[in-house]
C-alpha cells in the first residue's frame, strides 16, 4: 500500500470518529501528552519523552480530542573510505534515510486525566509505507499508562551519551550505512532484547520528588506489531519485527525473538540554577527462541531439510542491562556544556544453549562459551544558540567462543547547526575500528553460505571512515 493510500485511510477513519478537530494552539497540557509521542530525528538517533508530566492542571476542563499531526524527514550524504568496501558504496552515497509521518489525538477527560492516541507512518523511498508505531495512552495522577506498539523504557527512559550525540547519532548513527561492521562485533546502542516498538503494556510512575521516575513493560512476544500471533513472522523482511535483534547470529533476515519479554527503567534527574543531572538504568528479561523460517540451503545451494515454520531450538534467554549517566553545566561562555558516560551488558543474552546447535548445515560449536557483548561509551557536547557540538567515543568487547573476542572503537565529532525551529543541518565525521579473529569469521561465512539465497560475505577485521552531511526537517 503506497503512502498516499495509508494517509488518506488514516484521515478517513479519523474523521469518521466525528473526532473535534481544532485549528487552534495546543494548551501546555497538550503539548507535554505530545512530546511523548513525537520524534524529531532520524531511527537511530529517535529517543521517546515518556517522562514529561502529563498531570498539570488545567483551567478548561474537559478538552476535546485534538489532532496534531507531525513527522519528520532526513537526507544523508555519505563519504567513505575503509579496508573492506564489499557490498558498500564505493566512495560517496546519498540517501533518504527515513521519514515519517504521525497522527497524534489527545485529550483531557472531566477529572484532569489525560488520554491520546497515536499513529505513526513510516516510508523509506522504494518500499511500502509501514506502520512504525500504533498506540494509546492515559496519564494523570497515577502516573502514565501506554498500550501498544511503542518504545519501553529500556530505550524512553534511558539518558547518557546517545542523548548528547550530534549528526546522525554517532556511534549509535549512520555510520554502518557505509562501513562494513566486522563478524561478531557488537555495534549500536540497544540492548540485546530490546522489545522496541513490539506491542506491549507499559506503566510510568509519577515523578517522585520532583525527580524519580520508575517504569516496567510486558511484551508478550517481541515479534508481534499487531494482531498476527505466528512466531517471528515478516522476519525475512527489510529489517524483521521490530523486537527481533540480531544478537551473535550472522543472518540478518533469521533472528531471535522472545516471550513475556519484561522490561524495567529508572530515570533520577533534577536541574538547578546553574548546572543539571541524570542518572538512569535499565533491564530486560525474556525467555528467547531462534526460529528458522523460509527454506534453508546446504553449502552446495541444495535446498535443506530445515525449512520455515516453527522449527527452531531454544536459546538463552535475555539478561541485560545498561547504565547512563549526565551532567551539564549552563552559563558556560553563555552556553550549556554537558558531559556523559554509559555501559551496557548483555551477558550471554539469546546466546546458544549448547554445542549441539546447527543453523543450516553448520555447527555453532563453542559459540555458546562467549557472552553477547559489552559496550562503554562517552560523550562531550556544547550548545549555544543555533549551535551544537559534539564529541563521542565507544569501545565494545564481545567473547565470541572460549578464548577469543571481537572488538570495536567507534570516534566521532560532530556539529549540528539549527537556524529555526524544525531545521536542522549536520556534519560528522566517525571513524571506526574494529577486530575479530579468523575463527569467527570463517564460522560466519560458512553460516550465510548455508542459509542465504545471494552472495554474502563475512567481514574480517576492518576499519573506515564516514564523513555525513545531514540535513533534516520536522514539525
Amino acid at each position: 500500500m503506497k503512502v498516499k493510500l495509508l494517509l488518506s485511510s488514516a484521515v478517513a477513519v479519523l474523521l469518521s470518529t466525528g473526532l473535534a478537530l481544532q485549528a487552534n494552539a495546543v494548551t501546555n497540557t497538550e503539548k507535554k501528552v505530545a512530546a511523548s509521542t513525537e520524534s524529531a530525528s532520524s531511527d537511530e538517533n529517535t529517543k521517546s519523552d515518556a517522562t514529561s508530566d502529563d498531570t498539570a492542571a488545567n483551567d478548561a476542563l474537559p478538552q476535546a480530542p485534538t489532532l496534531k499531526i507531525s513527522g519528520f524527514t532526513v537526507f544523508n550524504l555519505y563519504g567513505n573510505s575503509q579496508r573492506d568496501n564489499f557490498a558498500k558504496s564505493n566512495g560517496t552515497h546519498a540517501s533518504i534515510d527515513v521519514s515519517e509521518l504521525a497522527f497524534n489525538i489527545y485529550g483531557v477527560t472531566a477529572t484532569g486525566i489525560t488520554y491520546g492516541y497515536t499513529v505513526r507512518f513510516r516510508v523509506r523511498p522504494g518500499t511500502d509505507a509501514e506502520i512504525r508505531r500504533n498506540y494509546i495512552q492515559f496519564a494523570g495522577w497515577f502516573g502514565k499508562v501506554v498500550l501498544g506498539a511503542a518504545p519501553g523504557p529500556d530505550q524512553t527512559l534511558i539518558k547518557g551519551s546517545a542523548r548528547l550525540a550530534t549528526g546522525t547519532g554517532m556511534f549509535a548513527g549512520g555510520y554502518t550505512s557505509v562501513i562494513n561492521a566486522s563478524a561478531g562485533v557488537f555495534t549500536g546502542d540497544k540492548m540485546v532484547g530490546s522489545p522496541e516498538d513490539a506491542v506491549k503494556i507499559a506503566y510510568y510512575t509519577p515523578k517522585f520528588w520532583d525527580c524519580l521516575i520508575l517504569a516496567a513493560a510486558f511484551t508478550p512476544n517481541t515479534s508481534h506489531v499487531d494482531d498476527n500471533s505466528q512466531n517471528n513472522r515478516d522476519s525475512g523482511g527489510h529489517s524483521g519485527p521490530p523486537g527481533n535483534t540480531k544478537s551473535v547470529y550472522p543472518n540478518r533476515a533469521r533472528r531471535p525473538f522472545g516471550i513475556n519479554n519484561m522490561s524495567f527503567g529508572a530515570l533520577l534527574e533534577q536541574e538547578f540554577e546553574t548546572w543539571l543531572y541524570a542518572v538512569s538504568g535499565a533491564m530486560i528479561f525474556d525467555k528467547s527462541k531462534y526460529v528458522k523460517t523460509g527454506t534453508l540451503k546446504n553449502a552446495d545451494g541444495t535446498p535443506s531439510d530445515q525449512t520455515g515454520g516453527n522449527q527452531g531450538f531454544s536459546i538463552k534467554g535475555t539478561k541485560s542491562y545498561r547504565l547512563a549517566a549526565m551532567i551539564g553545566f549552563k552559563d558556560i561562555m553563555e552556553g550549556l556544556l554537558e558531559f556523559a558516560v554509559g555501559f551496557m551488558n548483555n551477558k550471554k543474552s539469546r546466546m546458544p544453549e549448547n554445542n549441539m546447535v546447527k543453523i543450516g548445515d553448520v555447527e555453532l560449536t563453542d559459540v555458546h562459551e562467549g557472552n553477547a557483548g559489552r559496550t562503554y561509551d562517552g560523550a562531550v557536547r556544547y550548545s549555544k544558540g543555533m549551535w551544537r557540538f559534539a564529541v563521542a567515543h565507544q569501545r565494545t568487547v564481545r567473547k565470541t567462543d572460549a578464548t577469543q573476542k571481537a572488538t570495536a572503537h567507534v570516534s566521532s565529532i560532530g556539529v549540528d547547526v539549527i537556524p529555526v525551529q524544525g531545521l536542522k543541518f549536520s556534519a560528522e565525521v566517525t571513524r571506526a575500528h574494529m577486530k575479530t579473529n579468523e575463527k569467527t569469521r570463517a564460522l560466519h561465512q560458512r553460516i550465510l553460505n548455508s542459509v542465504e539465497s545471494r552472495q554474502k560475505k563475512a567481514i574480517g577485521d576492518n576499519h573506515g571512515t564516514a564523513v555525513i552531511f545531514s540535513s533534516s526537517v520536522n514539525f
